[in-house]
């Protein structure tokens, strides 16, 4: 399913993953617009979640197929955000099961 172009694999992008990315981008924008000012995350921490609201905007700038190695970290945020929504679905009383339903298969 991959294509290959001037010798470079690339693989396509899907549905979820895209919606991880939008999903962690404005996660990660919350986490700077709203926690940050209240002094509920430190400096760094902030600029943390800059870099990766930065990254997930530019892997999504990129279209619908990736590179081995951007395509890699695309699905790596997106399972990041899946385990963040996760926990906060416990945190919020659901069960186990239920909140399982914000992980997926890949």
């Amino acid at each position: 399913m991959a294509r290959i172009i001037k010798g470079v694999k690339y693989y396509p992008v899907s549905e979820r993953i895209r919606f991880g990315l939008e999903s962690m981008r404005e996660h990660a924008r919350y986490m700077v617009e709203c926690e940050f000012p209240d002094g509920n995350i430190s400096l760094e921490d902030c600029e943390m979640w800059e870099d990766l609201a930065d990254e997930c905007e530019k892997l999504m700038d990129k279209g619908g197929w990736l590179c081995w190695k951007d395509y890699s970290r695309a699905k790596e945020i997106t399972i990041d955000r899946e385990f963040i929504r996760y926990h906060r679905c416990l945190a919020a009383g659901m069960s186990e099961r239920d909140a399982g339903q914000a992980l997926g298969n890949f």
